[in-house]
């Protein structure tokens, strides 16, 4: 059977350098966990137990490599592959006969390998700080594990594993060709780039622009739906290891997506259909970010009088960058402790706009106190810099123009005995039945009045004005509770 060429890009000693920190990295893992260990060594036993009583013939593949690396290429299947039971159990798989399906299949039904068990094989950095690796002229933190003979042994052990069951599953439902010829004609080159043909069942094709995968029946287009949320999640937890991999390297960039528009996506297709999960974080979380930036006003917006064309989405620059940030971050500091990437990417964005917003109240309330400062020492002073202390509430209820006082004058006061009027003959917003607490709020809190217009009229308030709601509510209710 034929086997896989291979080249290397390092010297061999660096080869060997990678290989021997990739074996103690496994072994590491395995220390970590000894009955998932036992559990798999037991499986890889009974397995070589199976081929041994029932005589299965094994053909192993001729690999083909430069002289001076077999030495390397022997070691890493006698000290890693020939040791690690579940490499160990995959080379198996992948060496029986290719018309024998029947151990192929016992072995499938042995060895259950759907909860990430080949997780630890893949997306590692090794040699890290040495500076070996580059992309686009930029150093790497390490290199890459495909990069090495290891890595590249351990990838196309597993692919061929992914492959050869695949294979069988298209035998079985028909396919008239041998399993030896379907292996080989069933990887082919597109116009785009890869194809894994298994139709009738699946069809995947693999390109620059991402990964697609074609099904041809409604069922398993349906299932695929179905299971989107999750899988998306498994994409979060997957691209946030990666990030923190590659953390200030090239690759952390194309791991996060410079931009939202940035093409690379998992899709799954059944005729004109489509379901499409981008694999990378910004263009994924966009629709999250242009959801928030509206909630935290950061942006010092101005009037906009002379150009009215122009939405106040346009000056929203600050939020995006912030929430951004906040995604960035939030991937950086992601481990599988802290539970679904997804809900701690979100979280993350949310702790990001909220702290910026929270500082630059902060700030705001520090300048106005020293312009007040310097008004009562008689020092010069611009007259329409001097304004109230900004809050978190009065940001909310301004619209987001920091750079704009709340305006609290004597008319909205008065304004505010005829809106209590027209109140009366309605329920009560606050669920207070003493008129002069309801007058109280009115007089006291001018921005209210608006809220209680719209809730009389019966329109939707708006975020701000259910946060402004909410707070005067608790605030007043907690008041007249205590008294």
């Amino acid at each position: 059977m034929e086997g896989h060429e291979y080249e290397t890009k390092f010297p061999l000693e660096i080869e060997r350098k990678g290989f021997e920190e990739f074996k103690e990295l496994i072994k590491e893992n395995w220390a970590k966990d000894i009955d998932r260990y036992k559990w798999f060594k037991e499986k890889d036993e009974k397995i070589g137990l199976y081929i041994n009583d029932n005589k299965v013939q094994l053909v192993y593949p001729l690999h083909k490599c430069d002289k001076i690396l077999e030495g390397l290429f022997h070691n890493i299947y006698r000290e890693l592959i020939g040791t690690d039971p579940i490499l160990h159990s995959i080379y198996l798989f992948d060496s029986v006969a290719p018309e024998d399906l029947t151990t192929r299949k016992w072995i499938s039904n042995m060895l259950p390998l759907s909860d990430h068990a080949v997780d630890p094989y893949y997306g590692i950095d090794l040699l890290k700080g040495s500076k070996l690796d580059k992309i686009d002229g930029k150093c790497l933190s390490g290199v890459p594990m495909n990069d090495l003979l290891i890595g590249k042994i351990i990838d196309n052990l597993l692919w061929d594993f992914h492959h050869y069951r695949y294979i069988d599953a298209v035998k079985e439902a028909g396919a008239k060709e041998s399993v030896e010829e379907l292996r080989k004609t069933r990887i082919y080159k597109s116009e785009k780039g890869t194809v894994w043909d298994y139709s009738p069942l699946i069809k995947q094709e693999f390109s620059e622009k991402g990964i697609t995968i074609e099904v041809f029946t409604k069922e398993d287009f349906e299932r695929a739906k179905k299971g989107k949320t999750f899988f998306s999640q498994e994409i979060d937890d997957i691209i946030c290891a990666y990030i923190h991999e590659a953390y200030a390297d090239p690759r952390e960039n194309i791991y996060f997506g410079d931009n939202p528009d940035s093409g690379f996506k998992y899709t799954v297709r059944y005729g004109s259909r489509e379901e499409t999960i981008p694999l990378q974080l910004l263009p994924k979380y966009q629709k999250l970010i242009d959801s928030r930036k509206t909630m935290y006003p950061l942006t010092r917006l101005t009037t906009r009088k002379d150009i009215p064309s122009i939405k106040e989405e346009y000056f929203k620059e600050d939020e995006i960058q912030t929430a951004r940030i906040g995604l960035l971050k939030g991937a950086r500091t992601w481990n599988e402790e802290k539970g679904p990437a997804t809900n701690w990417l979100s979280k993350y964005i949310e702790f990001e706009l909220s702290h910026a917003a929270e500082k630059l109240s902060t700030e705001m309330m520090k300048k106005e106190r020293l312009d007040q400062e310097k008004f009562e020492q008689g020092e010069e002073y611009d007259p329409d810099r001097f304004q109230k202390k900004i809050l978190m509430e009065d940001m909310e209820s301004s619209g987001g123009r920091l750079d704009n006082p709340i305006e609290t004058d004597d008319a909205e006061a008065e304004e505010a005995d005829e809106t209590y009027k027209d109140l009366l003959e309605k329920e009560d917003p606050l669920k207070i039945e003493d008129k002069i607490v309801l007058l109280e709020i009115l007089k006291t809190q001018p921005r209210m009045q608006n809220i209680f217009k719209k809730q009389a009229r019966g329109e939707t308030l708006t975020y701000n004005e259910r946060q402004i709601y909410c707070r005067t509510k608790r605030g007043f209710e907690k008041k007249y509770r205590k008294n």
